[in-house]
């Protein structure tokens, strides 16, 4: 709020996007990385200023979570998924 006026940090099609993605993740089992994008969200609503690196790392936490699902590895990092598994997909 300022001045008494509720005020938005993000578009119709972002705001969208999100409850979207959280919502594919509730469904997939996903919640970890459900848990992660709630945790961006909480940051990027951060007043006066947002913590966009807050944010950043929560993002980043949801994808390597579904990396890991994906891959069948509980303890790899995202970069590490990369590489098992970028050689596959760039052919």
């Amino acid at each position: 709020m300022i001045e008494g006026e509720i005020v938005t940090r993000g578009t119709e099609t972002f705001e969208s996007n999100v409850h979207g993605a959280v919502e594919a993740l509730e469904v997939a089992g996903r919640f970890t990385a459900r848990d992660e994008i709630h945790e961006a969200l909480i940051d990027l609503s951060r007043w006066p200023e947002v913590d966009l690196t807050g944010a950043i790392q929560h993002a980043m936490a949801a994808l390597e979570c579904v990396a890991r699902d994906l891959c069948g590895d509980e303890r790899a990092t995202l970069g590490e998924v990369i590489k098992r598994h970028y050689s596959e997909t760039a052919r």
